[in-house]
């Protein structure tokens, strides 16, 4: 199975990464964060995003925690759920917007839903259902609760923004946004449905399809999950997805851009940024190949 990774590498002449600080996905609406998308900074920071053959069923033992948790008495409904995830005009604000519909199959008996929040902390715009109504929700530690819902409802939606491209520690950037590149983890940008653990493994009994769109007028390349690298197309559905999939979906990179593919000499390959083909520091390279190796060994 391929799985999508993405690594930003600091330039070895640079020392601390631009921007790094405390990690926040925190929004306030209305509020638009400036960033520069100058050519100088670009080459501070070394984007590879490469495709290697990792298996993912060890890695789903080790993140079960991210789609459950200990919650008792958690009765999920059963709905399809489709991303439609839009940049903003201005990269420099590094704003994406996110749409979250769920097309409700059948209702639990207290007719609620259940939402893991992954890594973000951005408010929500909007939860209404497709008749326009403001639906009740609250939020713990990780975890929203939509409900109750009316059983005259066909679907739910819920809206929020969020920002890459903010530092998490010193040596790790949560993606990055320009006119010619952006790169984002899943877990950074997608909330995903919440499984009790004791349905882990039978995710399809409760989630029908996933569905990714990426609208955007930007002239790229994709190299996503489910999809063939160096895609035209910025989309993918998954019909009665497994836990595999909602691992690859949470844990994946998803990038767009333009893409020059090169070979690490591991059995994996790379697709670089052809903004920073030949500026790729020789220490960065042996990074990837020591960590693709790694997870081909392990896994």
């Amino acid at each position: 199975m391929l799985k999508i990774l993405s690594k930003i590498f600091t330039d070895t002449n640079t020392g601390e990464p631009e921007g790094a600080g405390t990690n926040t996905n925190t929004i306030p609406q209305g509020i638009k964060g400036a960033g520069a998308n100058t050519k100088s900074r670009r080459l501070k920071l070394i984007i590879i995003a490469g495709v290697a053959v990792v298996a993912l069923a060890g890695a789903a033992v080790l993140v079960a925690v991210l789609f459950s948790g200990n919650e008792s008495a958690i009765s999920q409904s059963r709905f399809s759920v489709h991303y439609t995830v839009t940049p903003s005009d201005d990269p420099n604000v590094k704003v994406m917007s996110v749409s979250m519909q769920m097309d409700i199959d059948k209702l639990s008996p207290e007719q609620m839903i259940y939402i893991y929040k992954s890594s973000i902390t951005s408010p929500i715009l909007s939860c209404v259902d497709d008749q326009g109504n403001a639906l009740e929700k609250r939020e713990t530690t990780g975890l929203m609760s939509i409900g109750p819902i009316d059983g005259s409802v066909n679907s739910v939606t819920m809206k929020y923004d969020v920002m890459v491209g903010r530092a998490w520690n010193y040596v790790t950037v949560g993606g990055d946004f320009y006119e010619d590149l952006l790169v984002f983890s899943g877990e950074n940008v997608l909330m995903t449905p919440y499984l009790d653990f004791s349905e882990i493994q039978k995710p399809e009994k409760y989630i029908s399809s996933i569905s990714f769109n990426l609208e955007t007028d930007y002239d790229w390349k994709a190299v996503i999950p489910f999809k063939e690298p160096l895609s035209d197309d910025y989309s993918f559905r998954i019909e009665k997805p497994s836990w595999s999939d909602l691992n690859a979906l949470n844990k994946s990179s998803f990038c767009f851009g333009q893409f020059e593919k090169q070979d690490i000499g591991t059995g994996g390959t790379v697709y670089v940024d052809r903004a920073i083909v030949g500026k790729i520091q020789p220490l960065s390279t042996e990074v990837l190949k020591t960590f693709s190796n790694y997870y081909t060994e392990l896994f």
